[in-house]
């Protein structure tokens, strides 16, 4: 059972206006006006296809940054579905596919060893999420005879994640540098949002 301030919180009425400089010139905008909240219940319960990004909502940096506490809130809230990378996350996560073959996998470039090696650090460590980096100086350190550059191991380790990861033995985490966010409904949440539109609609007219 969901209250009115789980969709607009206690304070809504109460954040001061303020001005932002947006593509368009001088735009007024509230920090959790209804008229905001009400345009995110509108795209995302209007949406063609899930997952959706905070840049779906805006393409103004200044705005993109006002908005993102709307999601935090909602999701905090059990409204929406949001999760959204950490400043300091690397975009590239990486481990053991859940969902992988028992079969050993194909070798990247007739590279057997090295495919294995890093094959058996995700099976060993099945829910750690590991760097590109943290994989090379794991290698670093363990071929301390060999004379292989940091660089080189380095692009070595990327290219064999990621035909481990397309040929399913790893996944990737879903962030990228140009996908930020993610913001999906379930079924439940879709009705509930549609129900709310709904009655908003009728107080208006």
């Amino acid at each position: 059972m969901y209250h009115c301030t789980d969709f607009f919180g206690q304070q809504l009425l109460l954040q001061k206006r303020r001005e932002i400089e947006t593509s368009e010139g001088s735009s007024e905008f509230r920090k959790r006006s209804i008229s905001t909240r009400r345009k995110i219940f509108w795209e995302v319960a209007t949406a063609p296809s899930y997952p959706l990004k905070e840049a779906d909502f805006t393409e103004d940096r200044k705005e993109l940054s006002l908005i993102s506490p709307h999601f935090k809130y909602l999701s905090r809230h059990k409204i929406i579905s949001y999760e959204a990378k950490k400043a300091d996350q690397p975009y590239s996560l990486y481990r053991l596919s859940p969902e992988h073959s028992e079969s050993p996998p194909p070798s990247y470039r007739g590279n057997p060893s090295q495919t294995q090696s890093i094959y058996q650090l995700l099976v060993s460590n099945p829910t750690t999420w590991w760097t590109r980096k943290m994989i090379t100086e794991n290698f670093m350190e363990q071929d301390t005879g060999k004379k292989r550059s940091r660089e080189s191991l380095a692009v070595q380790v990327s290219n064999t994640l990621s035909c481990l990861q397309r040929h399913g033995y790893a996944e990737r985490q879903k962030f990228s540098r140009y996908t930020q966010s993610d913001i999906t409904l379930t079924g439940q949440q879709r009705i509930v949002l549609v129900e709310l539109l709904s009655l908003l609609d009728s107080f208006q007219n």
